[in-house]
This record gives structure tokens, sequence and C-alpha cells, in this order.
């Protein structure tokens, strides 16, 4: 009773573990059900041994320094080898036929590839022109080997001998026309920016990337409970209210006397769970609509709720006061009550205080440092939280009157429960959900209630569900059989006033002269006759006999607490 409103969020977590569950759809097609022994996928990505998306891959139609230097050395010229060419560069004739003598040793014994390499190597040295002792060629072979593995820089660019033939020419789109050669021995003006242009691109490419973050593990379960404590409601909310609301300089709370009573307001003794009612039901016993017809069970109310639902009421209240010009600070309890009390029934003694009816204290009274759930104006061990009987049945419906309170049980000798009728207690608040149910709240804990299961144990409590005394019913009992002659009046039938099923269906009126009902063996001190000149039995019936006879005794319903409380249920 008095519930939060989570039904919607609650659908929602359930149908998510649902699909997500180690061995639902997802899991299966994810394997987890296979790893369920092993770290979850946080901890694989917070120990790094899984990445949440691998390095991109270079496209294959990008242009790279690399692709468009691939030509211009072969594969099996590194810097390792330009390292051991440009050694060479510098040996005269006779170590140079030494190490042309070596290369054919290596072929003799089997390098056939390095000794080829090797006089290849020397060949080229000889091919580019100049003398044994440059290392011209050598740089040039450096430049091509540093394009084609991306990393020729500014430096390189600018030592590239003069090419005086080299006249740059502007792209167009169209078809490139035959470049005018130079003829001279310098370098062409142009040409030597395109140099200095180029230098700077190149400089660029190799700048050095900024270090990119350093990951590191963290403690998740330290993580967890830091983001639980900052998503704490009792933070969060405070938080975003103090940001929104300022006290204005004008404005003054720490007043001069600090028993400076408030000043008059009204109050109102409606019950507030009607109006919440109407709202939803779901505001005030979610799943109401599930509950089996013809059902009796029991439920708790939810103090917190109800305090921070009066709360916004009475701050409302205040707000239409204000609206209105009514001369008030605002200050007052406008509602306190949320059940309905007016139905308590007054134990023995002197009168009863109606501040201890109430479900809230004035809320000027709570004080700073007190929490929701602790502010309940009745004096219940509980702290405000109340067992209730909930029945939704058609006897609402025929009875809505009806009579409902609890009573202390006792231990019969054969080990079962009967009621102990000099122990009761009478509901401290109730009130309707609709036309078929109804709510009584009692001062009783779970403990109380059930009770234990062997005579040793406390009998527990039966709820009482009975006919109202002053609302007296008169009538025949339904048929289950046909012309049998009754002992006693209440044990009177409507089938004892035909022979057959058929015969009943045909009657319109009670014929006080059929011969039908057989009152030859009633046994009634009163004396009192059911026809009137004929029939089977005494004759002479007056109203009042009729009355009589048909006068059926309010009857009651015990139902133990135990058969609608598991075993296993926890709580006060």
């Amino acid at each position: 009773m008095g519930l939060g409103p989570h039904a919607l969020s609650v659908l929602a977590q359930r149908s998510w573990r649902r699909l997500s569950r180690p061995r639902g759809p997802l899991g299966l097609r994810l394997a987890r059900a296979g790893r369920l022994a092993g770290p979850t996928l946080l901890e694989r990505v917070n120990a790094g041994t899984r990445l949440v998306a691998p390095p991109p891959a270079t496209p294959a139609r990008l242009a790279t320094l690399s692709r468009a230097g691939a030509s211009l050395a072969p594969s099996w010229l590194t810097p390792t080898t330009l390292a051991s060419l440009e050694s060479l560069s510098h040996l005269n004739a006779l170590e140079l036929l030494i190490a042309l003598l070596i290369a054919a040793l290596l072929f003799a014994v089997g390098g056939g590839s390095i000794a080829v390499a090797f006089a290849l190597v020397v060949a080229a040295l000889q091919l580019f022109g100049h003398s044994i002792t440059s290392s011209q060629p050598i740089q040039d072979l450096g430049r091509r080997v540093a394009l084609r593995s991306g990393t020729l820089t500014a430096d390189q660019v600018t030592s590239t001998p003069p090419r005086p033939a080299f006249v740059p020419t502007e792209f167009t789109g169209a078809a490139p026309a035959q470049p005018v050669l130079s003829t001279g021995t310098t370098e062409p003006a142009a040409a030597t920016r395109f140099r200095t242009a180029a230098a700077a691109v190149f400089g660029e490419f190799q700048a050095p990337v900024a270090p990119a973050p350093v990951l590191r593990t963290v403690d998740v379960a330290a993580i967890r409970t830091k983001i639980v404590a900052a998503l704490d409601p009792r933070v969060t909310i405070a938080a975003t209210f103090r940001q929104r609301l300022i006290v204005g300089t004008a404005v003054q709370w720490a007043f001069a006397d600090p028993l400076e009573p408030i000043m008059a307001a009204p109050t109102f003794d409606d019950a507030m769970y009607w109006p919440l009612y109407q709202i939803s039901q779901d505001w005030l016993l979610p799943g109401l609509d599930q509950v089996p017809q013809d059902t009796v069970s029991l439920v708790r109310t939810n103090q917190r709720f109800i305090e921070g639902y009066m709360v916004g009421v009475n701050h409302e209240m205040a707000r239409t006061l204000l609206f209105n010009e009514y001369p008030t600070d605002q200050r007052g309890t406008y509602f306190r009550q949320f059940w309905d009390s007016t139905t308590n029934v007054p134990e023995a003694g002197p009168p009863v205080d109606p501040n201890t009816l109430t479900d809230i204290k004035p809320i000027d009274a709570w004080g700073a440092a007190s929490a929701l759930g602790a502010n309940s104006g009745r004096p219940t061990p509980q702290g405000g939280d109340y067992l209730v009987l909930l029945l939704r049945a058609e006897l609402m419906r025929r009875y809505p009157n009806i009579v409902v309170y609890a009573t202390r049980a006792k231990w019969k000798a054969d080990g079962t429960r009967d009621v102990d009728d000099t122990t009761e207690q009478h509901p401290a608040f109730q009130g309707r959900l609709g036309a078929g149910v109804g709510f009584w709240g009692f001062d009783l804990t779970v403990t109380q209630v059930r009770g234990g299961p062997a005579k040793t144990d406390d009998p527990g409590w039966f709820f009482i569900l009975q006919e109202p005394p002053t609302e007296p019913r008169c009538g025949l009992e339904p048929p289950v059989t046909f012309g049998q002659q009754p002992a006693q009046w209440p044990d009177m039938a409507w089938g004892d006033l035909a022979a057959d099923e058929t015969t009943l269906g045909q009657i319109t009126y009670v014929d006080l002269n059929a011969a039908l009902p057989d009152t030859t063996t009633v046994n009634d001190p009163k004396h009192a006759v059911w026809h009137a000149d004929a029939g089977t039995g005494p004759t002479g019936a007056r109203a009042s006999d009729l009355a009589y006879i048909t006068y059926r005794v309010p009857i009651r319903v015990a139902v133990h607490a135990s058969t609608m409380i598991p075993a296993d249920a926890i709580g006060p």
C-alpha cells in the first residue's frame, strides 16, 4: 500500500535481463555461456586483453609515401645494407679487389645470393659515374629507401643535388604539356622553390605525433562503489535543487524569535489516499489489477512514500493559498491524513487524542535531521508501517459495510487453531479501492500474526470477516436437495419447497397453502408456523412467524494470517 511508482522501470529491467542473460538469445550468440567462470567483458577491457575497437587499417586506395616509392628501390635494399655500402664507398682499388674476392669466395661456399648482391652493389657504384670514393650514389639510394619507407626528411630533400633540367609545371587536369627543359648548369628558381616547399611538406610528415593518453587499469569495485554513492538520490536530488533554488537576499529564514508561531492556516481532515487513487491505482497499489477475484491477502504500507506524497500535497496547497492572496507564511500543514481513520474504534479508557490518528506530524516539527518514514503521527512501534488486509471479492458488493477485525488465535487439543475472542484488535484505518476492493490497516507485524506451526509456538492471529449485525438478512438457503424435512428453521432451504428442480423453477411466488415444505419435524420452542390454512405441518402463520423463520443469524469467516503469508516471508 502506498508504494512508489516503479512498474515501468521494473518491466524494462526484467526485459533487458531476459534478453541479456548468459544463456539467453544474445548470450548464446556471443558464446557467453561458456565464459561464465572467466573474467567478464568489462574486466577484460580493463586489463587490456580485449580491445574495444581494433586499429584501423590503411584504405587500399589511399596514396601513401610507401606506396608511391615502392618501385624506387629494391626490397632487399635496407638501411643496414646502405650502411655497408657507405663503408665500401671509401675503399681504394686494392680494398675493392679484396671485396670482390670475398664475393667470389661466398659464391663458392654456397652464399650465391649474398655474393651476387655484393657484386651488384659494387657495379652500381661504377654506374653512377662517380669515383669509388664518392658517397653521392649512397645518399641517393638512401633518399629512395627513405621515401619508400615513409621516413624521408626535409634535410634529405634540401641536400639533393641541383637539377638544372627540372622545370616544375602546374597540373590543370588536362593532358600534360611537354615540359621545357633548362639547358643551363644552375637550378631554375622555380625548382628551388619547389625543393623548399617539398622539404617543408616532408618536414611536417616527420613531425613527432602527440603522445596518446596512457591507458591504465582501474579498480572496478572501487569505481562501482563511487558511482553508486554519487548516484544516491539523497545526494543528486538535493544537489539539483541547491543549484536551481536561490534564497533571495531579502528573505530572512533565521527568525529573531525561534519560537515564533506559524500563522493561522486551514486544516483538512480528508483522507488523501483517495485523490491519489483517482489519478491511478498503480500510484497506491501497483499490480492491483493482477489480484484475482475473491482473494484475501496481506500487504504493508510504505510510510516513506506517504510522507513524501503528503509533503508535496501541502506544498501545492501553500502555493494555492498564496496565489489566492490568503494571508499565510506557507509553513502550515494543511493535510495530515493519508488514510481514513474516521471508523477507528477507540479502546477502553480515556478519549483518544486526534493527533495520534494522523499519518504525519506537522511538517515544521520534523526537524532538519529527520528522514522520510520517521514522522508518523500514529504511536506505532513500526515507525508508521501498518499491516493491511486486502480483500477483493464480490462479497464487498453484497456487504459494503462488512465488519473486519483481528483476534488472537489459540491452540486446541488436536493441534489446530481456534478463535480466541478475548483479545481483539480493530483496524486503525480502512478504505475502498472501487466497488469490489476494500482494505483495513492493523498495528500488527508479520511475526505477530503468522505465529508458529507447533503447539508450543505463538498461535498467531485470525482476521475476521463478519456480516454487519445492524443489517439483518432474511431469506432461505440455496437449494441443494429437494423435498427434505428441515429439523430447524435455520436449515430451511428453497429446495424444501418443491419435490424437484423442475417444480422449483415453476414457482413464481411462495404459496403458504402449498403441501411443501414439510414442517412437521421442526422443533421450535417458539412454535412459529409456516403454513396459513393448509399444507404439510402446523397452520396459522403470521407475518411475525415468517420473519422469525427466514431471519438468518449473521455469520463470520476467520482466516489465519499464516495462510496468507509465505513461510519464507521476511519483515517485522
